[in-house]
């Protein structure tokens, strides 16, 4: 006798003795992949004991006898019948109420389910390391702050001798982020960079998988011991809690994933994959390496691809379009003023109008740009500027009033003039 290419049904042969198991047999399976509907995709044990007719998928962890079957189709009839899944399958998880898909290696969420119409993958903005408005090249100082984007970075104990750069990019993007400690720095605290979600993007993510995905590289002197970069995934239960340290123990209710991924001098893509707390409200992605010994000039690792998404398993990368890319990460942070309308209301002082390219996140504090320390406008038919730090009169998230409250000369109340630079920052981050 012969089994069936696809079900593993024996065929019965003309003559066959005792064809009645094999009729039965393929009577069960043939029941179980007219609709294949499973319990769950969780147990890790075959139950004591199981309704007939009841079928599984056998969970990664599965011990004893299912130790074997992972992924395949475990059902029960008065015994044990496993089904290998091809790729294509489709199967009902009642525990989850989702719709499953067989991707040839492992069971995903349907496709509608992952990326239901119009919600991009990437749960993360500026993974390719696109959007720098703070400057290209950034040294954090005494503070973690952010560098890239979207990305803060920066060493615990007030260290210093860090440098965070955008540099040409490999495996198909155009640019990717260097994290470098300083040439001759003997420091060996960690060098951390990472990134946080707001709430409201995080909770849907609550109970279900996310797998974290990037390509990274490492320079000819990267000291981290055994060439390790460290990737964590943290989740908390606050709300929009303040990232001005790594998303981990600073969080309520955090829990943190760490996995060890071992560079080279050729970039890799690494995952990572995590089932989210069903009571998240916020999740986080740190990478940190600790160097050893006196840094070199090629003391660094590069990264880019980062990518957070619905699912076990990581897929291609989602890129976004550049100027969508842009105005995503100015809804956080943006500098600007150039062309806005600038008022005199004291012989020495000036309010200045601000409309934001885009809604920000919340009422954002404003400040002097980065490398800026002045306003310069031209008013009343010629060029003034002042160096008096502005305040915020009114801030919302869709404009804001700086005031520059002295420091012009030979002002009238009332002039009207321009900003000619821009030299204001708008700062709504976590």
């Amino acid at each position: 006798m012969t089994d069936s290419a696809i079900a593993s049904t024996t065929y019965v042969v003309p003559g066959a003795l005792a064809w009645q198991p094999h009729h039965n047999d393929a009577l069960n399976r043939l029941e179980q992949l007219a609709q294949i509907t499973v319990v769950d995709r969780t147990t890790t044990s075959a139950p004591a004991f199981p309704a007939q007719g009841s079928a599984y998928i056998v969970a990664s962890a599965a011990t004893g006898d299912w130790s074997a079957q992972v992924d395949r189709i475990a059902a029960y009839y008065s015994g044990w019948t496993y089904l290998d899944p091809r790729e294509g399958w489709q199967a009902y998880d009642q525990d989850t109420d989702q719709a499953l898909v067989f991707d040839g290696s492992v069971w995903q969420l349907d496709w509608p389910q992952r990326y239901p119409a119009g919600e991009f993958k990437n749960r993360l903005l500026n993974g390719a390391a696109n959007v720098w408005q703070r400057g290209t090249s950034v040294a954090p100082g005494a503070t973690r702050s952010y560098v890239m984007d979207r990305f803060k970075g920066g060493r615990p104990s007030s260290k210093l001798a860090s440098t965070y750069s955008r540099q040409a990019g490999f495996s198909g993007f155009r640019y990717c982020a260097r994290v470098q400690r300083d040439n001759g720095n003997s420091d060996t605290e960690q060098l951390e960079f990472y990134t946080a979600l707001e709430t409201g993007d995080s909770v849907p993510l609550a109970g279900l998988e996310v797998t974290l995905s990037f390509y990274a590289r490492k320079g000819a002197s990267y000291s981290a011991t055994s060439d390790v970069l460290v990737s964590r995934i943290t989740t908390g239960t606050g709300t929009d809690e303040n990232a001005n340290g790594p998303p981990d123990a600073s969080w309520t209710g955090n829990a943190a994933s760490d996995q060890n991924n071992t560079l080279t001098g050729t970039e890799q893509q690494f995952s990572q994959t995590i089932a989210v707390p069903s009571d998240a409200t916020q999740i986080g992605i740190l990478f940190r390496f600790t160097p050893t010994g006196t840094a070199g000039a090629t003391d660094y690792y590069e990264i880019t691809g980062i990518q957070l998404e619905l699912g076990p398993a990581a897929t291609a990368f989602a890129h976004r379009q550049a100027g969508d890319e842009l105005a995503r990460c100015q809804r956080y942070y943006w500098i600007g003023g150039m062309g806005q309308a600038a008022h005199a209301w004291a012989t020495t002082a000036v309010d200045v109008g601000i409309a934001f390219p885009v809604p920000m996140r919340i009422a954002p504090s404003v400040a002097y740009a980065p490398g800026v320390s002045q306003i310069d406008i031209v008013i009343a038919g010629g060029a003034k500027n002042s160096t008096t730090t502005p305040s915020s009169l009114i801030a919302t998230v869709s404009g804001c009033r700086p005031r520059i409250a002295s420091g012009f000369t030979g002002l009238n109340a009332n002039d009207s003039g321009v900003l000619t630079t821009d030299c204001f920052e708008f700062d709504a981050e976590l």
